[in-house]
C-alpha cells in the first residue's frame, strides 16, 4: 500500500493540467486533496479498529483490507484517461536531493515559504497520527 501510495501521490496533481482546463485546475486540486485527507483518515480509523480486533482473526482481516484496497486501487487506475508525457526527452533524475534543490532554486520566494509550510503540515500530521492509539487504552471501548 506504501509503494502503490508513493506511486500515485505525485501523479494525481501532475495529471490533472492534461485533462483539464486552467480555470478547473484549483478546483480540481481541493478535490484531490479532500479525497487524500479522507483515505487518510478513514485509513487510520480503519487500521486502530482492525487492529483492535481479537488476534485470531485480526491478520486475516488486516491483510485482505489491504488487498481489497490494493485491488480497488488498481481497478481505478483502469479509468484513467491516457495522459502522454509533456516532455518526453526529459532526463529522468533518480537523486532526490538534486531534484529538491533545483525545485527550491527555481520557485519564486512565497511559493518557497508554503512549500515549507506544507512539509511541516505533514511533519507535524504524521507525528500526532502516530500518538493517536496512544490516547485510547485498549480496551476502552474505541
Amino acid at each position: 500500500m506504501g509503494t502503490q501510495s508513493a506511486m500515485f501521490g505525485p501523479l494525481k496533481y501532475a495529471i490533472l493540467p492534461q485533462h483539464l482546463a486552467q480555470d478547473d485546475l484549483v478546483r480540481a486540486n481541493g478535490w484531490v486533496g479532500l479525497g487524500t485527507f479522507l483515505a487518510i483518515l478513514f485509513g487510520s480509523v480503519g487500521g486502530g479498529l482492525l487492529v483492535g480486533m481479537d488476534e485470531n482473526l485480526r491478520y486475516l482481516m488486516i491483510g485482505g483490507a489491504v488487498v481489497v484496497v490494493a485491488a480497488l486501487g488498481l481497478l481505478a487506475s483502469l479509468f484513467i484517461p491516457p495522459a502522454p508525457a509533456t516532455q518526453p526527452d526529459q532526463p529522468w533524475i533518480i537523486n532526490p536531493l538534486r531534484q529538491t534543490w533545483r525545485v527550491m532554486r527555481d520557485a519564486p520566494r512565497p511559493v518557497i515559504s508554503v512549500i515549507f509550510a506544507i512539509g511541516w503540515f505533514w511533519l507535524i500530521g504524521s507525528g500526532y497520527l502516530t500518538k493517536v492509539s496512544q490516547f485510547y487504552p485498549r480496551g476502552a471501548g474505541w
